[in-house]
């Protein structure tokens, strides 16, 4: 018969239901993943709330939510840089929180032209992130400094290394003209 086989109906109730176990698993796996890697830095809570608030803006339609889920998930990805950055200096760690926040109120224009393309409703939240990311210059700027001045300072420990550089430079330097002079 045609549509039919040895093993009899095919009914995918069973094979629906271990996907949606694997699914949940699979799910679970990923949001303790994320909290231990996230816990340290405080920015899980962040995540989830920007992403529900972000996903309810987005499948729902309910604009306002756009700018909670912005501003939050900016925060979060500003924490979590700056937990990266601040063991080369705190200024940077600062900075890429003050970054983390504009980059949110940026994100609040583009979250709302993903389901309102022709929309300029959140255009206002760009001077905000504009202003935000221009503050985050000042303690770039104060981490860059910081940090020269630690790699100069490590440097000038080793001040006779640069004398045994030198001398080696010049010896060999003046080797070579001595060839040249008498060949």
């Amino acid at each position: 018969m045609i549509g039919s086989d040895d093993f009899g109906r095919y009914s995918g109730a069973g094979r629906s239901r271990s996907f949606n176990m694997g699914g949940m698993l699979v799910g679970i796996g990923v949001l303790f993943l994320l909290w231990q890697l996230l816990s340290p830095t405080g920015a899980l809570p962040l995540l989830i709330l920007g992403g529900i608030f972000t996903g309810l803006a987005l499948l729902k339609g309910i604009r306002g939510f756009t700018v909670p889920g912005g501003i939050l998930l900016g925060l979060a990805g500003g924490l979590i840089v700056a937990s990266l950055l601040r063991h080369v200096s705190g200024a940077f760690g600062g900075a890429a929180v003050l970054v983390g926040l504009g980059a949110g109120f940026w994100l609040i224009p583009t979250l709302d032209r993903l389901r309102h393309p022709y929309s300029n409703a959140f255009g206002w939240a760009r001077i905000p992130g504009t202003i935000l990311f221009c503050i985050a210059a000042l303690p770039a700027l104060i981490g860059t400094l910081s940090v020269a001045g630690r790699s100069l300072g490590f440097l000038l420990q080793f001040w006779p290394i640069f004398l045994i550089v030198g001398g080696l430079w010049l010896f060999f330097s003046n080797r070579r003209r001595g060839r040249a002079r008498w060949s």
